[in-house]
């Protein structure tokens, strides 16, 4: 974790090939790289549990952190997201197929500072990897991917607050 701005640092997977999921076939999607302080997974079914280094995460998982917690994520496709503290953020989608360097995903952003680092999915195709925020009332929605995409960088950083 960075002192200075209170990001989490992360490294990138050596092989995204173990993390891929196949359209409905309910596997991993990703692992949790690092976790600290309180950070918990709310699996679809609704259940809580505490996050930790090497946990696989799957689509639908939720993710959340207290006022003291941080996680990094890695995707199969090589993409990382990390929350900061009292964070709240959903694995909508991420299908991709190792093969083809393609497929989709979306994150949800509910609360907390976030920085996205685009994988595969962005490089093949930019607009299949999207972030979307739910706004404070008076701000319009800022799609990161777009960012992303007209300024040709790799990686943007967002507060979103409920």
């Amino acid at each position: 974790m960075n002192a200075e701005n209170g990001t989490t640092e992360l490294a990138q997977a050596a092989n995204s090939s173990e993390l891929s999921q196949a359209p409905g076939s309910g596997d991993s999607i990703g692992k949790v790289e690092v976790a600290k302080g309180n950070v918990f997974i709310v699996q679809a079914d609704g259940t809580r549990v505490a996050a930790k280094a090497g946990q696989p995460i799957f689509q639908g998982d939720a993710v959340e952190t207290d006022a003291e917690g941080s996680i990094g994520l890695v995707f199969a496709d090589n993409s990382t997201f990390s929350l900061a503290e009292e964070g709240r953020m959903v694995i909508d989608e991420m299908i991709y197929d190792p093969s083809t360097q393609e497929g989709n995903s979306v994150f949800n952003v509910a609360q907390g500072v976030f920085t996205f680092v685009s994988g595969q999915i962005a490089k093949a195709k930019a607009r299949r990897a999207r972030v979307s925020t739910r706004p404070p009332p008076g701000f319009a929605i800022i799609d990161a991917v777009s960012a992303l995409w007209r300024t040709k960088a790799s990686a943007i950083s967002l507060r979103a607050s409920s």
